[in-house]
């Protein structure tokens, strides 16, 4: 019996064009995949940016409860056990961000080491916008870089805010005096 074939001639397996389509498919997939996931890792970082200043308050208001802020420092508000354990790396602060981060005290308004500074680096544009603009009623002074967004004679604006957080990354300085 003779089986005559269909396919005598034709080509098996794929085309390098059905090859590429599919790659590029793939590729179009794979970098939606990745933008979404970029996009929630910033949402998440900023979260937690909230917390983390959050339990810096509540921890120098808990450590100095007289309100004078004299030698306080990062490493004396860890010894006091008052923060969040994942904030702390050894005697030092980190942020969301990786980055480490300074407190120490401040005279405002003729007083002596009445206030504390956090100082806080490594913030993205999206997180410096976001964060600025959330604390800005609730500290007496907040300095991106070296630009003054909110203090006793500058009232935060949204345009003063996103101009201040223009760099991919932003160090951001938190003055405080009443908690």
């Amino acid at each position: 019996m003779k089986i005559n074939h269909i396919n005598k001639g034709k080509q098996a397996g794929f085309s390098m064009g059905e090859l590429a389509v599919a790659l590029l498919i793939i590729a179009l997939l794979s970098i939606g995949y990745l933008y979404m996931f970029g996009s929630n890792s910033e949402d998440t970082d900023i979260e937690n940016a909230k917390t983390h200043i959050t339990s810096i308050r509540k921890a120098v208001g808990a450590t100095y409860t007289n309100k004078v802020y004299t030698g306080i420092t990062s490493a004396k508000l860890v010894q006091s056990g008052k923060l969040p354990d994942n904030l702390v790396s050894g005697t030092t602060i980190v942020n969301p961000f990786g980055e480490i981060v300074a407190v120490t005290a401040t005279s405002v308004g003729g007083g002596t080491d009445n206030a504390f500074v956090h100082t806080e680096p490594g913030f993205t544009r999206s997180a410096c916008n976001t964060i600025v603009s959330i604390y800005a009623d609730l500290y007496y002074q907040i300095d991106v870089g070296a630009t003054t967004v909110k203090s006793t004679t500058v009232s935060p604006t949204t345009d003063a805010i996103l101009t201040a957080c223009d760099n991919e990354i932003n160090s951001v300085t938190f003055t405080e005096t009443k908690v």
